[in-house]
């Protein structure tokens, strides 16, 4: 199967599309990457006159079923530390969560200290995020459309509502 039908990569464009529109609105210049396959980051930003540049780090993903909490492989959580050690970058993560039926982010450098890793999994959670806002009915209806999950969700709680 080729990179761009994988149904992850399909909502993951989604979610980076969503987002690329979110940002653009706010006034930041953002530059992506052009490369088929995995990547570390998906935009770099900047905004006005001060040239302060951050990247953006995009999940499309739901929220655990199982607690109040997101998060990302271990090993990716990792790498986000060395880029932002190394090159003095502040990272983003911005999660566009179809559960939830919003959009939500956290910076690196206010959740770094604060994750658990369970099952090469770094988990943190929800209370730590900032809503930015709600996914539209058409936003999320693009989104369902590219979702396969075994997580049951029926008796979850929303954490934004």
């Amino acid at each position: 199967m080729s990179w761009e039908n994988k149904v992850e990569v399909k909502r993951g464009n989604i979610g980076e599309r969503i987002v690329a529109e979110l940002i653009t609105k706010h006034g930041y210049i953002h530059y992506g990457a052009i490369t088929e396959g995995a990547h570390l980051i998906d935009f770099f930003c900047l905004k006005g006159s001060s040239k302060d540049l951050f990247c953006i780090e995009v999940k499309t993903k739901k929220r655990m079923a199982s607690r109040e909490a997101t998060g990302f492989n271990t090993r990716n959580f990792k790498e986000y530390i060395e880029l932002s050690d190394n090159h003095k970058m502040n990272i983003v993560f911005i999660f566009v969560d179809d559960f939830e039926e919003c959009i939500y982010s956290a910076k690196l450098s206010d959740i770094r200290n604060d994750g658990t890793e369970i099952k090469n999994v770094t988990i943190f959670p929800l209370a730590l995020m900032k809503f930015i806002r709600k996914l539209n009915d058409e936003e999320l209806v693009e989104l369902r459309t590219h979702w396969k999950s075994s997580y049951n969700y029926r008796n979850v709680k929303k954490f934004f509502s």
